[in-house]
């Protein structure tokens, strides 16, 4: 009967002791929470802190499958954010947990700091696509800003935040699954997050964004993640609807795509 008590007040709880018999659990806990928008009950957070010392015990394989299934939720945070209240986010995730208190400037970032940001993106995704290397994307875009962010004349900064993080992505990712191809998207999107953004505010030309476009390994995913990175927060492009802001970059796309094939630069070479 407390059961049914707890799926109607929506709460997750673990039953008995026996909870502890498998450290997987904790990712399970959390992804069941983000699959049902469900709360965890407070003793059942304190058992999956109780586990922490053992989550490194699980293979890549078993970590990596409750993180895509998280990732296919309708709302991907409520996994990171569980985990992060059960204070064992930093174990296989340490890179997200640290941007936690990465500052942001408030006047581009209302939403808070670096963290918050990276749920929000990361939510923003799942209005756009199924696709779930785009979601990776999102997730892991701006890590480099905990090791960037520093405060210049009062003034808070994070240059080169997206090369920075490369190392940053790539140590996450190697860390729970083995799978080049998504080791490779996540990098590449990374390193070029930023340029979309700086394009468009710099009005540049059909050529800067071809080139950009030809360095991405899938052009019209980083439009979105560009789109994901803006919704929610003042930028640059302020006053501009993420509907403009996609259009725009859509027109782009689509001139970009039926440019020729070869061109005189490549008949040259």
């Amino acid at each position: 009967m407390d059961g049914v008590k707890d799926i109607e007040n929506k709460i997750i709880r673990a039953t008995s002791k026996s909870f502890k018999e498998d450290p997987l659990r904790v990712y399970r806990v959390a992804r069941f929470a983000s699959e049902l928008k469900f709360e965890v009950e407070q003793k059942t957070i304190k058992m999956m802190y109780e586990l922490k010392g053992e989550l490194n015990t699980l293979s890549k394989e078993r970590v990596f499958c409750e993180f895509r299934k998280a990732l296919k939720t309708n709302k991907p945070s409520i996994f990171f954010d569980i985990l992060r209240e059960a204070n064992v986010l930093d174990v296989h995730f340490k890179e997200i947990y640290d941007l936690i208190g990465s500052l942001q400037p408030i006047e581009y970032h209302p939403e808070g700091d670096s963290y918050n940001h990276s749920m929000i993106a990361v939510d923003n995704s799942v209005n756009f696509t199924d696709n779930l290397l785009i979601r990776y994307a999102c997730l892991v875009h701006d890590l480099g800003k905990s090791v960037s962010t520093q405060i210049i004349n009062g003034i808070i900064r994070s240059f080169g935040h997206e090369y920075k993080g490369v190392e940053l992505v790539k140590s996450l990712i190697k860390r729970i699954t083995n799978e080049n191809k998504v080791l490779d998207y996540t990098v590449n999107m990374t390193e070029l997050h930023m340029k979309p953004h700086s394009l468009i505010a710099s009005s540049s030309s059909i050529k800067a964004y071809n080139k950009m476009f030809d360095l991405s390994i899938e052009p019209i995913d980083l439009i979105y993640l560009s789109i994901c990175d803006c919704l929610g927060k003042v930028s640059e492009i302020e006053y501009i609807s993420k509907e403009d802001i996609l259009f725009k970059f859509l027109d782009i796309y689509n001139e970009y795509m039926s440019r020729p094939y070869v061109t005189g630069k490549d008949l040259i070479e």
